[in-house]
Order: structure tokens, then sequence, then C-alpha cells
């Protein structure tokens, strides 16, 4: 089995929900001896320093564990997939006085890894779920395409979330239309 070995795995996750609108200040930190010494983790806290997102890469096997709050209004939102590039992104957009990172194509070459191209499991918590997806290294492989053979450990690694918008009905607790 191919190992693939990092050093530092950069993440740049879009929490729309929260970080357009400001709501939690993140911190971040790359543990790669927590991973391993064929492995690297990096994770982002929140402003009380507790993990909202952990991504780990040992053997080429992608997994990120995040740590959300349920939903209470009408307009919720959820991740379906991420984009994966070894490139940043390098435009910005604003909206409402806040900037953030622009399109993914400004990173060039760039492959979609769906939730149904790994394994996804949400687990409710009181108030929180802890959602964990794991992607297997074919699936990787195939989403950095060349890039792949030429990883080493100071490589960088870009996620790129992909968010989906949709109404609620909190009295029936049913699903509606998408928001586009």
């Amino acid at each position: 089995m191919f190992k693939v070995k990092l050093k530092k795995i950069c993440s740049i996750i879009i929490i729309i929900g929260l970080l357009i609108n400001g709501l939690v200040p993140i911190s971040s930190k790359a543990d790669n001896d927590a991973a391993g010494e064929d492995g690297s983790k990096y994770t982002i806290y929140n402003s009380d320093r507790e993990e909202i997102l952990t991504v780990t890469m040992k053997a080429g096997i992608i997994t990120i564990v995040g740590v959300s709050k349920k939903g209470t209004s009408s307009i919720r939102w959820e991740t379906s997939g991420i984009s994966i590039t070894t490139k940043a992104i390098t435009d910005e957009v604003r909206s409402k006085n806040r900037s953030g990172p622009g399109t993914v194509s400004s990173a060039g070459t760039f492959k979609t890894l769906w939730f149904k191209d790994g394994q996804k499991e949400d687990v409710p918590r009181g108030d929180t779920v802890i959602t964990t997806i794991t992607y297997p290294a074919d699936k990787v492989e195939w989403a950095l395409g060349a890039d792949f053979e030429n990883i080493t450990k100071n490589t960088y690694i870009y996620l790129h979330c992909i968010f989906q918008t949709y109404n609620f009905n909190v009295e029936t607790q049913t699903r509606g239309s998408i928001q586009t």
C-alpha cells in the first residue's frame, strides 16, 4: 500500500454560517505528532478552545471530524462534499463588508469528493452533531491525480467545503426546498 507522509495538511474550510457572520472566532494547529510518523493532523478550535474540526491524513486516507450545533431556524445548511487542490485559492470575494476566499477554480485544477464517495457518520450528542467522513486512499489518489505521486512531508493539501442551504419546517421537522 502506498503510504503518504505529510508534515502538514492545510485545510481551508469555509464555514459559511459561522465565518461570514463572524459568530465564532477560530484558531488552528497542525499536530503531526498526534497522527503518527506517516500521517498529519490539522485541528481548528473555536473561541472556547474546543475542537470543531479535525482533518487527518494517513496512508492516503483523509478523515474529517466536525462538531456543529444542530440547526434551530427555518434556514439550514449542510456540507455535501469537498473540492481538493494542492494550490491555495488566489482570489477573494466580499459580501456585507466581509471578505473571504473566492472560487476554487482560482486554485487551478481540482476534483470534488462528495460525501457519497466516502463513509459518513453523524452522531447526535445533545445540541451538537459530530460528523465523521472518511475518504479511502483510492478516492484521494483519484482526486489529486498526478499530484498524488509527488506528495512529500511538506506538501499542503487544501480542502474546500461545498455547502447547500435549504428551507426547514421546524413544526413538521421536514426538509423543504434548496436555496440557490
